[in-house]
């Protein structure tokens, strides 16, 4: 049997093949890490983001901060939850109904403003007692892939 090295076509080949697999494996990566951005874009500024970003250090805060507004904004909260299983439900209706779908979008979106507008208030008040390393660590953190305390990527610069 001939060896790689005497035998052009078998390296060629080969080297084809590692290129076409190494290619491969980066249009895999971009495909699937713009959808782990687009997800992770629509879980951003909640307060189970900020814990996973700040990790134990800043939950005595979250706790603190999270019992003073937690009357305004558990009411929200479960409004979006019905809403998103409204949703869900209306999906799962047959016969398929567009126009109730659309409403169900419509009081989905409604209800993600009102927790939102009552969320927003939390977070400010949390942004203010945190130090400055912690505010820049959740700066940092919108613009990671990952936003666990372990990065410790930097925000782009302007």
């Amino acid at each position: 049997m001939k060896s790689l090295r005497s035998n052009p076509w078998a390296l060629a080949l080969l080297a084809s093949l590692v290129l076409n697999l190494f290619l491969a494996g980066l249009l895999a990566g971009r495909i699937l890490s713009s959808a782990d951005r687009m997800d992770a874009m629509f879980r951003h500024y909640t307060m189970r983001w900020a814990t996973r970003v700040l990790g134990d250090e800043g939950r005595p805060l979250m706790d603190q901060v999270w019992s003073r507004h937690n009357s305004r904004l558990e009411p929200r909260l479960q409004e979006l939850r019905a809403s998103r299983k409204g949703v869900a439900d209306v999906l799962a209706t047959e016969p398929f109904d567009a126009q109730a779908l659309a409403r169900a979008f419509d009081r989905l979106s409604a209800a993600t403003q009102a927790a939102q507008q009552a969320l927003h208030p939390a977070l400010v008040e949390l942004a203010g007692l945190l130090t400055p390393a912690q505010r820049k660590r959740l700066a940092a953190a919108d613009y990671r892939k990952s936003s666990s305390p372990k990065s410790g990527a930097e925000p782009p610069r302007k």
